[in-house]
């Protein structure tokens, strides 16, 4: 019992937001962030001299890393050098030092006099760029007060710290960094995108203190349920890395124990083979009109038997992928034969880098046309037991909020709802286009803002009071948000990866 005890009191749990989902493993290193207060001041010979000295420095290390990233990235700390040699600031941040302020605290109070600036804006396109000038100000606060800490990484290493910067965030060794977790931070801030981009499990405004992290230990990031796990016992290390296996870990997004009901050897194979030719072909590997070597050769080089590359062939035909016929064998279609509202194609259209964002943009589009009709005459024929689902699984949503798995099964649960009361057969069967783009939409928003809660909350009262307009313009304003942050999210993947 006391040797029970003493394993509880070492393993700890931290509970956060996933902003990136994933699970790794490896040493919890705390990172010191810049702190508040402000050195007393010197002479203004020397306060000139320091902070010059300091906004040197800053400019070369950010050329440093301009070395080392692509052009697209490159933008974002041009932008940050432009305001380091912007002689407005700079001007008065001199103003400051001649009235006997520190160069610590001049060039604390101009840049956070921009940063409330930006942070008020109404347009969030600018609105966002307040991390620019925060990235900055602790850049040249950190060369000021010798805070900088570069640390050299032995092996896995998940960041832990109140928050990341972006341009900390582009010097980092990814190679070694493996996870970041964060007792601040944003699931919309320009970092977390770009981890979600890279695969990065990224954890914010966890339930800790720094000082539970002031000396170097073990640790697991799990990103899917929202936990930093401090000095894992044996049994829980065991059960991480069981689930971390391929086999076990379903989808990369759906975190539990693995379904008692396992598919035959047979069905998963021909799930496989499907996949393969079918992402092959949306991503223009298998090119239009290019003819499949025969049965025998292909299902050879695939490993399975001829029985099931010719059932796969068969389904790819059906979703207008394929077509067969005597003495030509099997020909690859082109775009406009595929039959882009079946579910295994729109997941491929999507997950296929080079059209994903146009896809997207077309079935919000689609989505845009649609559903605000959708929710209107659910709201004027659900019945009442329909309605209760409704509210129950707006309900659901608003308490899953930060946990990905959970959120994204309560949002999708919520929309197929609405679908399911507009008591139409035809409409009920397209709540799958929804549900694939609300999965795609999840893994780049990566979960529902506050706001889109809001939104959803204001939809869910409005079907359940019978008010059809008010649920019709509700949908709408969604929809709208929800365009406008993925070409902010598309946006900013473009600029800096």
């Amino acid at each position: 019992m006391i040797k029970r005890k003493m394993t509880d009191i070492l393993e700890k749990s931290f509970s956060g937001i996933s902003a990136s989902s994933g699970m790794v493993s490896g040493e919890l290193i705390w990172h010191p962030s810049i702190d508040d207060e402000v050195s007393i001041f010197k002479s203004e010979v020397e306060e000139k001299q320091v902070f010059t000295e300091a906004l040197e420095r800053a400019v070369v290390q950010l050329r440093k890393i301009l070395g080392k990233i692509d052009s697209n990235s490159a933008q974002f700390l041009e932008f940050q050098i432009s305001i380091l040699e912007d002689s407005v600031l700079l001007n008065s941040v001199e103003v400051e030092l001649e009235k006997g302020m520190s160069a610590e605290g001049a060039w604390k109070k101009q840049l956070d006099r921009l940063i409330d600036h930006y942070q008020e804006l109404d347009d969030e396109y600018f609105r966002i760029r307040y991390e620019d000038f925060l990235d900055v100000r602790d850049r040249v606060l950190g060369i000021l007060r010798g805070q900088q800490n570069n640390l050299q990484y032995s092996g896995k290493t998940i960041f832990v710290g109140n928050d990341l910067l972006l341009s900390h965030f582009l010097e980092m060794d990814l190679g070694k960094v493996c996870g970041v977790a964060l007792l601040r931070g944003s699931p919309a801030s320009h970092v977390a995108i770009l981890a979600r981009a890279k695969g990065i499990p990224y954890l914010v405004k966890i339930e800790a203190s720094a000082i539970e992290f002031s000396e170097k230990s073990s640790g697991i990031l799990d990103a899917q349920k929202g936990l930093l796990i401090q000095r894992p016992v044996e049994e829980t290390i065991k059960i991480y890395n069981y689930l971390k296996k391929p086999n076990n870990f379903a989808d990369k997004g759906v975190t539990g124990l693995v379904s008692t009901t396992s598919p035959s050897k047979n069905s998963m194979l021909l799930q496989a083979v499907i996949n393969e030719l079918g992402q092959k072909i949306i991503r223009g590997k298998l090119e239009a009109g290019e003819k499949l070597p025969i049965e025998p050769e292909l299902a050879a080089s695939m490993k399975v038997g001829r029985n099931i590359l010719r059932e796969a062939i068969k389904i790819l035909a059906d979703k207008g992928l394929l077509s067969t016929g005597p003495r030509r064998g099997t020909l690859v279609q082109s775009r406009t034969e595929w039959n882009l509202l079946d579910s295994d194609v729109l997941n491929w259209m999507i997950t296929a880098s080079d059209s994903s964002s146009k896809f997207l943009a077309d079935l919000n589009e689609l989505r845009l046309l649609l559903e605000p009709s959708v929710v209107e005459l659910a709201t004027r024929r659900a019945s009442e037991e329909q309605r209760l689902k409704i509210q129950q699984t707006m309900d659901k949503m608003e308490g899953t909020s930060g946990i990905p798995d959970k959120g994204i099964e309560a949002v999708i649960a919520f929309h197929s709802a609405i679908y399911e009361a507009t008591n139409n057969e035809i409409l009920y069967k397209l709540k799958f286009v929804t549900s694939t783009l609300i999965k795609a939409n999840f893994k780049l928003l990566k979960g529902e803002t506050p706001t889109n809660l809001t939104i959803h909350r204001k939809l869910s009262d409005a079907i359940v009071s019978k008010k059809a307009t008010e649920a019709h313009k509700a949908m709408n304003e969604l929809l709208i948000k929800n365009k406008k942050d993925l070409k902010r999210i598309l946006s900013i993947q473009s600029k800096y990866l």
